[in-house]
């Protein structure tokens, strides 16, 4: 491999050629782990694969009636079929923990991941010898947007009882829209910055591999979710639907109906 894939058929072949196995068939070293749910495998992640959207104007579901999701579940079943499910789920019961020095890519276990940009923060602490490079996500051809990604910000509140209500305010204020804030904690986490002028301070430490996150976070195709009456619970209803799928097939179309009407019917009992 001289270069990353870009498509999801490159990231397919790259994955299974650089796939070895044992002699009695298990897997000895893993090029890509297909599995939904295995560290940042999730469907919020695998969206920009295919510029996925979530729901109608109306705030329904649109997953079930989408051919791009259902184009990209099939292509993930079938990559997990190609090595075998049970193979891949004891490959992936002998690795050690996402945020820990063992983590399997850190350790060479695994050729390519899909994860985010505090990596490499985590990789110059525990595996500074490590040598890597960071690509954009690959996308489905004729469907996602290469150079775009996902992108999240986090949640803080003040506690109804707070002693000093005006001072958290203040330190969520300064946390949340200084740039200067915003560039130091960039700087120490590795985590990408939430605002405009973070992103283009010259005083933002960025590297080569760190850069592709910088791009991505400024990308105008970048893709989040949207939120809704539950919350993000959607995404969690829709990740027990493809871990399912995964190991036990079945029909697609009829369980991409029912996971609309699940995700409709939580929506509806929420309520405002």
């Amino acid at each position: 491999m001289t270069t990353p894939p870009k498509t999801l058929d490159e990231l397919e072949a790259d994955g299974l050629k650089l796939t070895t196995y044992n002699a009695d068939g298990s897997i000895k070293h893993l090029g890509f782990n297909p599995l939904m749910s295995f560290e940042e495998n999730s469907p919020e992640h695998f969206a920009p694969m295919i510029n996925g959207s979530w729901l109608t104007k109306d705030g329904t579901s649109k997953i079930g009636t989408s051919a791009a999701w259902k184009k990209l579940i099939a292509w993930q079943k079938a990559y997990v079929d190609k090595i075998g499910y049970a193979k891949l789920q004891a490959f992936t019961a002998g690795l050690g923990q996402e945020f820990a020095a063992d983590n399997p890519f850190q350790t060479g276990q695994i050729s390519m991941v899909l994860d985010g940009e505090y990596r490499t923060a985590f990789i110059k602490s525990q595996k500074p010898d490590l040598q890597y490079s960071t690509a954009p996500t690959p996308v489905l051809t004729g469907y996602g947007k290469y150079g775009a990604s996902y992108i999240a910000g986090n949640v803080a509140g003040i506690a109804k009882g707070s002693k000093n209500p005006e001072l958290a305010w203040a330190l969520l204020k300064y946390l949340s829209l200084d740039t200067s804030a915003q560039v130091q904690i960039g700087n120490g986490l590795k985590n990408v910055p939430t605002i405009t002028s973070a992103l283009n301070s010259p005083k933002l430490e960025v590297d080569k591999n760190y850069k592709t996150f910088i791009d991505v976070a400024k990308n105008p195709d970048t893709i989040t979710s949207p939120a809704t009456a539950d919350g993000a619970a959607y995404i969690t209803t829709f990740t027990k639907m493809w871990t399912k799928y995964q190991s036990d097939g079945g029909d697609l179309d009829a369980q991409l109906k029912t996971l609309d009407k699940n995700i409709d019917n939580e929506n509806a009992l929420t309520g405002p």
